[in-house]
């Protein structure tokens, strides 16, 4: 696995204010960010949106369960676990990333996602 995704996804592991700044050291200037509810252009964008997320919402956990690539298109298959309004909410998801040679990461694409509430 390419070393920015690997570093990227290992972001995800523990996600706080400090998981978010290392994020960004990943990502390029200019990258793209899109799944069902956003659609974004811009390191400042993509900042203002995950520190939001962190508002928002509460006991955020992320599992990455698979990396696949061909090089420049990774796919990776993850479930994010929280809390909103004290309610315990799971997502399964796809994501698909453009890797930008020896720039970081260019897009992020959200392919599919899959919801279950738990009580």
């Amino acid at each position: 696995m390419n070393h920015i995704i690997k570093k990227y996804t290992e972001c995800f592991k523990k996600f706080d204010e400090e998981s978010i700044e290392r994020i960004l050291k990943y990502v390029d200037k200019n990258i793209i960010f899109i799944d069902p509810f956003n659609k974004i252009k811009g390191k400042k964008s993509l900042e203002k949106l995950l520190k939001d997320f962190l508002v928002k919402f509460n006991d955020i956990n992320f599992s990455i369960y698979n990396v696949t690539n061909d090089g420049i298109y990774y796919f990776v298959k993850w479930k994010l676990d929280l809390k909103f309004k004290n309610k315990k909410i799971s997502f399964f998801g796809i994501s698909e990333l453009i890797l930008k040679k020896k720039f970081g990461l260019l897009a992020y694409r959200l392919l599919g996602l899959w919801k279950k509430f738990l009580r």
